[in-house]
């Protein structure tokens, strides 16, 4: 704690306060002052440089990975930590924070795996910042070396995005022998929802029409998966079920009645526990070739959903909700590009009755 004296023959302010050194406390004052606030305001600035001098970044990473216990998903912890062992932990962690510079930070940038994505690179970047923006707000970290630097920009040209057509599903489909796995890719492809949030589907959810979806399966949990909140709160919705999904369920449902154990709270997929990630996309990997349609991910089930509905004229809005996006500007920021006949109508409507021969002069 300081003190602060004002000098009545000089009228300038001082400071006074202890510090220990090496296990020896010793006093510090400092004089000349014109007002107490400069007096204040250097001893804050010598705290904050003291507290600096004194923190690594493996332990300033350590406080903040603990100050995100109950405030971030246990998933998107596990994942930042994985980004700091590979990425930020070697170059990093035994540096004092107040060495870690913008030049620096630009060295390591450059080092980044450029195999890598844009996208996930620029995660890594961000997250790092992220460290350093609570250095600030909690332990008197002065500068964000991270947002001084900034990160290189975007070079890399983007790739076309990966769907089936309603053909190319329905001959994917048609080569899949197994109830289970029909149910859940068609699933996939006509509700458009994510992989987790169809994991973590239970009889309970669906009520012969549509399905709740209120929960997702995070696959890296402790006990090999976990149970968690979806993606965002507009992620809890109710999905209408076109009738041909019905009908597949309702077969599924029966088939799986006969497993022992099971109840209305077994998962949809998996039963006792929901089947593993892995093993969707081996079989997904499977089918595909057995069909003879083009490659694409898991996900892009998701991407192949929405194009459905947007060539079929729906409205944004909806395809929005059904989606489960936190705002509509993600759902035209991702499948703008699908909008070539209202683009074309948006032409017809400017083509309006305007002369344009003028003549020439005589």
């Amino acid at each position: 704690m300081a003190s602060y004296e004002k000098d009545p023959t000089t009228k300038k302010w001082s400071v006074r306060y202890r510090v220990e050194v090496n296990g020896v406390s010793k006093n510090i004052r400092k004089r000349g002052f014109e007002r107490k606030w400069d007096a204040e305001l250097w001893y804050t600035t010598q705290q904050r440089q003291t507290e600096q001098s004194t923190l690594t970044f493996g332990q300033l990473a350590a406080l903040y990975f603990e100050h995100l216990i109950d405030r971030l998903k246990n998933s998107s912890i596990i994942t930042f930590k994985d980004v700091y062992r590979v990425y930020l932990e070697k170059p990093f962690s035994s540096l004092k924070v107040d060495k870690i510079t913008p030049q620096k930070v630009s060295i390591w940038q450059t080092g980044i795996d450029k195999n890598l994505s844009y996208r996930y690179r620029h995660k890594i970047n961000q997250i790092c910042s992220a460290m350093f923006n609570y250095g600030i707000k909690f332990h008197k970290l002065t500068i964000n070396p991270v947002k001084q630097c900034g990160f290189p920009r975007d070079t890399t040209i983007k790739k076309d995005m990966q769907i089936w057509t309603e053909a190319e599903f329905e001959q994917f489909a048609a080569s899949i022998d197994n109830i289970l796995w029909k149910a859940l890719f068609t699933l996939l492809y006509l509700t458009g929802c994510r992989r987790g949030e169809a994991l973590a589907l239970t009889w309970n959810d669906f009520n012969g029409r549509s399905i709740k979806i209120n929960e997702s399966i995070n696959t890296r949990g402790v006990e090999g998966y976990e149970v968690t909140a979806p993606k965002n709160s507009t992620s809890n919705r109710e999905v209408l079920l076109p009738a041909v999904l019905c009908g597949l369920l309702e077969d599924y449902k029966y088939e799986s009645k006969q497993i022992a154990g099971w109840d209305e709270r077994a998962f949809i997929f998996g039963v006792h526990s929901p089947i593993c990630a892995t093993t969707i996309t081996r079989k997904f990997d499977e089918y595909i070739k057995k069909a003879g349609v083009k490659k694409i991910r898991l996900h892009d089930l998701r991407h192949s959903h929405a194009s459905l509905l947007i060539n079929r004229g729906q409205n944004i809005l909806l395809v929005a909700k059904r989606l489960g996006h936190s705002d509509i500007s993600r759902t035209l920021n991702t499948y703008s590009h699908l909008f070539p006949s209202q683009e074309e109508a948006l032409i017809s409507s400017l083509e309006l009755k305007i002369g344009y021969n003028l003549g020439t002069e005589k």
